[in-house]
């Protein structure tokens, strides 16, 4: 039992949030406050919920319609220097995104910092939202855009299929995903009226 997300055609019960809905409605959320030049700032990995994420992602672009976004996906190694560089890289651009959707909490403090050093007021500057939720998100100003589900609600759905292991009873749903509640933050904001230059 994987508490997670599994990659295609393993067949492992399994239990995730559906990180591709997510995804694709974070990108809805930031071009309906205006945004055109955005990117998903996301580790580097083979893992199935990051693959799901790029996936909605990329669903999310699509389904827009529109000829006038700018958008990328930005990876990064898993370090905060990795991240740093990265960062780096992609608001040195003279076309750098007015909004993120950044991929776990702990580079979402890196952003942050990395935005507070170049004088990028978050929800002012640059726009955040935190595909992921921990606790000590709370704790930010101005609050995050993002994401979030109850560990109740997530323990609700793993304990059926441990249980159903024990009893050695097949499982009738193995994946099952999770729809998360959006909470709208102050991190997230029209762009700039001068984002014709660059941010």
């Amino acid at each position: 039992i994987v508490a997670g997300s599994c990659h295609r055609g393993l067949p492992l019960p399994n239990v995730d949030l559906d990180y591709f809905a997510v995804c694709r409605h974070a990108v809805g959320t930031m071009l309906r406050q205006g945004h055109r030049r955005i990117a998903f700032f996301v580790q580097q990995s083979q893992r199935g919920g990051d693959m799901e994420s790029e996936a909605g992602y990329a669903d999310g672009i699509r389904l827009s319609g529109r000829s006038d976004i700018e958008s990328s996906v930005v990876r990064h190694d898993g370090t905060v220097d990795g991240a740093w560089r990265m960062l780096t890289r992609l608001f040195d651009s003279p076309r750098a995104p007015t909004a993120l959707l950044v991929a776990k909490p702990a580079f979402y403090l890196t952003t942050v910092t990395f935005l507070a050093e170049r004088n990028l007021r978050v929800g002012e500057r640059v726009s955040l939202i935190s595909r992921d939720h921990e606790a000590f998100l709370s704790y930010l100003r101005p609050t995050p855009a993002g994401y979030v589900v109850s560990p109740k609600t997530y323990a609700k759905r793993l304990f059926p299929l441990v249980l159903a292991y024990v009893r050695n009873e097949p499982v009738a749903q193995p994946a099952q995903r999770i729809e998360p509640k959006f909470v709208a933050g102050r991190s997230l904001a029209p762009p700039p009226r001068d984002t014709a230059r660059a941010v």
